[in-house]
């Protein structure tokens, strides 16, 4: 059996930011009053509030703007989080979605516990919308993004490796500082995931080296997901990871063949 197609997990990923976001569309027009209650329901896990101006989608029915007579206002880019700022929630009138971050004291505990998390407060949000304004969401798509640190290898190394298999190495001629990047588009299966996923290498020379999976997947109107296909997301990310990680790091990272 091919690597990709076996079910994997690794015991210590190197995994330090993630992101899972759902894209919705909504029955009604969702407005700051509908989503007030939240404040008390998530003071005490996520005490600090901020919001910001929204992220217009590209097109569609939802696209914002700004100017006309009857134009309604936009549900500002609402983010709930913990005190110690390391998990938070993310909400506009398009899009739902949580974000943590890890550290030596705070590790990463495995893509279903994100999930679990995600479904709850999803399930408080809709729940508000319902009793405030009759307003019911149906979810179109979902985005997962996981950014890993790697480390024992500099932004130029991971650069190099990610774009020759592991096969080659750095040219001569880089710079003693400054900044390194490389960016893919590329899917590990798409006529079995239907997605569009980015690879980025980050980083300046001497400091970390960031590797960012990003996968987007749009619900077919013939599915059923309340997580708008997250979990297919997921899967193109894994194996997208193991596609462009070297078989020495993967070992180093505690990986595990699931039955």
């Amino acid at each position: 059996m091919d690597e990709r197609a076996r079910p994997l997990r690794f015991e210590n990923p190197p995994v330090r930011r993630t992101n899972l976001a759902l894209r919705y569309e909504a029955t009604g027009h969702v407005q700051a009053s509908h989503v007030a209650p939240l404040r008390s329901l998530w003071r005490d896990a996520y005490p600090n509030v901020d919001e910001q101006v929204p992220t217009p989608p590209s097109e569609g029915p939802q696209a914002i703007r700004l100017s006309g007579r009857g134009t309604t206002w936009p549900l500002a880019r609402t983010t709930y989080s913990t005190s110690d700022g390391q998990r938070s929630i993310e909400f506009q009138g398009d899009e739902f979605g949580i974000a943590w971050e890890f550290s030596e004291d705070s590790s990463y505990p495995g893509f279903e516990e994100l999930v679990r998390e995600l479904e709850e407060r999803l399930a408080d949000f809709e729940k508000t919308l319902r009793d405030e304004a009759g307003i019911s969401l149906v979810i179109t798509g979902a985005e997962c993004r996981y950014e890993n640190v790697i480390d024992g290898v500099d932004v130029a190394g991971l650069a190099t490796g990610v774009l020759t298999g592991w096969t080659g190495t750095p040219g001569g001629h880089l710079p003693g500082a400054g900044y390194v990047g490389v960016r893919i588009h590329a899917c590990a299966d798409e006529d079995s995931h239907k997605c569009s996923s980015y690879l980025a290498v980050d980083g300046d020379v001497g400091d970390e080296s960031i590797f960012s999976i990003s996968v987007s997947r749009n619900v077919d109107s013939s599915e059923e997901s309340t997580l708008g296909g997250m979990r297919d997301a997921h899967d193109e990310l894994i194996e997208l990871f193991v596609q462009y990680t070297s078989e020495e790091q993967r070992e180093a990272w505690g990986r595990v063949e699931l039955s």
